[in-house]
């Protein structure tokens, strides 16, 4: 969580200050942006105008509320469909522009009094001229769900009144128009549906009588046979059980009558052996008939049993068949029944839909009102504008790191000497010692109070402690990666700051290419050190003297590109031996490194090479490459400084604090230098 926090207040931070370095700019491009909105508005002027369509919903038309009254149904609740989203797809579909396109074939001298600057070549091309400017300046919207607003733009308020009100004519005739030939498409398919259904209904019954048919013949071909003959037989066994229980009881019967009629026969010992047999055989034949009836019996249930299984092995089969094409028939009617309604429901319909919008509000010059309101605009851009550009910075920043502290100084092995800040030409007109010396005084020589001398003092202190450590040095090499980073600009003022120490100081203008000290110190010479070593004229026709004590100028001379090879590392030596015999400091302002090679020459000789890096400007990457190649030739100390460091918008770094009055007591005092 702290990570994170840190890594938003440096996100933070990073921005604040991309802001501060860049405001000048993002100031100019936001103000651009704001005036190209205001001009456009002022020069572009778009009116805005609307009418509304009102569209009737099948359920509310008094024929459809007539209808579920007649037939029971109650028509659909409309808020459940959204009849204007559904138009407005229809509108801005292309088959609405191809209707467009055909209405205003039909229409060509209305179109041409409503666009008239449109230039056409034919009718064909000025309908689609014409379609196109419509569609693009006109819009469609839902506002409920049975309006539909139609919005039309246009540079004159008339003219976007017309449009709006033609637009609305052309989409109440569209949407009848797509809406009958929907309910076409559907009428056609709900027939053809109805008719295969009807088919299908024709194709089961048929089915269904066919299996019944097949079914009797294939039950009385088989399974009937055997259920008849068993059926024949379980009646036989029944009746021939009766038949037997009927001679048992008769035997009884008569045995009965014949004792009850000679009572000495119920003495065993009065009845003769003839009455016994007979009577013993009556008993056997009784005996014998309730057997057979127990067999009977068995039979009879095993034929039962037989018959209930013939049963069983037909019926499920049968009738599961029979319930399924049933069923079949009842869901196919059923949806019959549904068609039939849909088809009814259609036929009403088509009569509904010519009064689908049932009417419209035309749009009128008194609601006619600016498309965007400038200030909207204006504020948009502004917004858009910051945001953009900040974005852009931002990201080309990631991109191309800048040197921003002294950190990314110290990464790449330089010793830090200090800063320059930016000075407001409103405080003191320029940095340090101005670039043009006739137009502004010299901040390290007159305004002592300036934070651009006292920033030039202490880097002087740290030069000369720097001196020290290397036993009397006396060569400073103003270096740079590339061009306008203010190497004129320290140059100057650090040989002005050590001229106030009552030293013999030397200034030379190396930049042969773009040389600019000449006019720092205001003097018109004509030869100077590239004379020097490609004419070779004597070095006291070169050195110049300035306005200011203690202090010479050689400048860079009359550069030639047909004598590449005049300077050299071996006369750079010679020349730099012979001025530290007369100089105690000697301050070399060097070409950028990427543009001239002289620069890697000079400072291989020079003791202090100082190497300037411009705050928010000098990328990280260029700086590195230029450490790299000053290692390589075995430069191993190098030191460096920000020029035009700033925290703020106002430019101030807020780390020098000096007494007022007393620098101007030194200031006064120092008025002779």
């Amino acid at each position: 969580m702290n990570n994170e926090l840190i890594s938003n207040s440096s996100i933070i931070k990073s921005i604040i200050s991309l802001i501060s370095r860049n405001y000048v700019l993002i100031i100019m491009i936001v103000a651009l942006a704001t005036l190209s909105a205001i001009l456009h508005h002022k020069l572009n002027p778009s009116f805005k105008a609307n009418a509304r369509l009102h569209i009737q919903s099948p359920e509310d038309s008094p024929l459809m509320s007539s209808m579920a009254r007649i037939s029971g149904n109650p028509a659909q609740r409309y808020s459940d469909t959204d009849y204007a989203d559904k138009y407005i797809k229809i509108l801005y579909s292309n088959g609405f522009n191809q209707f467009l396109y055909r209405n205003i074939l039909k229409n060509i001298p209305s179109v041409r009094k409503l666009l008239p600057n449109l230039k056409f070549k034919n009718k064909k091309n000025l309908a689609e001229l014409a379609s196109e400017q419509l569609t693009v300046s006109s819009q469609f919207r839902k506002s409920d769900y049975d309006i539909i607003t139609v919005s039309a733009w246009s540079k004159k308020p008339k003219q976007a009144v017309a449009i709006a009100n033609y637009m609305s004519k052309v989409a109440t005739l569209a949407i009848v128009e797509f809406e009958q030939l929907e309910i076409q498409e559907a009428y056609k398919y709900l027939l053809s549906e109805d008719m295969k259904t009807y088919q299908r209904i024709t194709s089961l019954n048929k089915s269904l009588e066919e299996f019944k048919k097949k079914e009797i013949v294939n039950h009385q071909a088989t399974a009937e046979s055997s259920i008849n003959k068993l059926q024949e037989e379980l009646e036989l066994a029944n009746v021939k059980v009766e038949q037997n229980n009927l001679l048992a009881h008769q035997i009884k019967t008569r045995a009965q009558s014949i004792i009850s009629a000679n009572p000495q026969l119920r003495n065993v010992a009065s009845v003769n052996g003839n009455f016994m047999n007979h009577r013993g055989k009556l008993l056997d034949t009784i005996n014998y008939l309730k057997e057979q009836n127990q067999t009977l019996q068995a039979h009879i249930k095993a034929l039962s049993n037989r018959l209930q299984i013939l049963y069983s092995k037909r019926t499920p089969k049968y009738e599961q068949k029979i319930y399924e094409l049933n069923k079949q028939l009842e869901l196919e009617h059923t949806f019959y029944q549904s068609i039939k309604k849909q088809i009814f429901d259609s036929s009403v319909q088509k009569i509904a839909i010519k009064n689908r919008v049932r009417a419209y509000d035309p749009a009128s010059s008194k609601q006619v009102s600016a498309q965007i309101p400038l200030s909207k605009k204006v504020l948009f851009v502004i917004i858009s504008s910051f945001s953009i550009v900040i974005i852009f910075l931002y990201m080309w920043e990631q991109l191309h790191p800048v040197i921003l502290s002294r950190t990314e100084l110290a990464e790449l092995g330089m010793f830090y000497l200090g800063h320059i800040p930016k000075i407001l030409k409103g405080k003191d007109k320029a940095l340090g010692i101005s670039r043009y010396i006739n137009k502004t005084k010299y901040p390290t020589h007159s305004k002592f109070d300036s934070e651009a001398a006292m920033a030039f003092r202490y880097l002087r202190t740290r030069i000369l402690q720097s001196f020290a450590l290397k036993d009397g040095g006396k060569v400073i090499s103003v270096i740079s990666p590339t061009a306008n980073d203010g190497k004129s600009v320290v140059s100057s003022n650090i040989a002005l700051s050590f001229s106030h120490l009552r030293k013999r100081v030397l200034v030379v203008d190396a930049d042969f290419r773009k040389a600019s000290l000449d006019e720092v110190f205001n003097v018109g010479s004509n030869v100077g050190i590239f004379d020097y070593f490609s004419r070779k004229i004597p070095l006291s026709d070169i050195i110049q003297t300035t306005k200011f004590k203690n202090l010479d100028f050689v400048s860079s001379g009359t550069y030639s590109e047909n004598q590449p090879d005049a300077i050299n590392s071996e006369n750079i030596k010679d020349l730099l031996d012979e001025l530290k015999l007369h100089y105690d400091v000697i301050v070399i302002d060097t070409p950028a490194f990427q543009v001239s090679p002289e620069a890697l020459l000079i400072t291989e000789h020079a003791d202090i090479p100082l190497l300037v890096s411009k705050y928010g400007k000098t990328q990280s990457n260029d700086l590195a490459e230029l450490v790299e190649i000053l290692h390589y030739h075995n430069v191993e100390s190098i030191y460096s400084v920000i020029n035009e460091f700033s925290t703020g918008i106002s430019g101030s770094t807020n780390l020098y604090y000096v007494n007022s009055k007393k620098m101007q007591q030194r200031s006064a005092a120092n008025d002779d230098f």
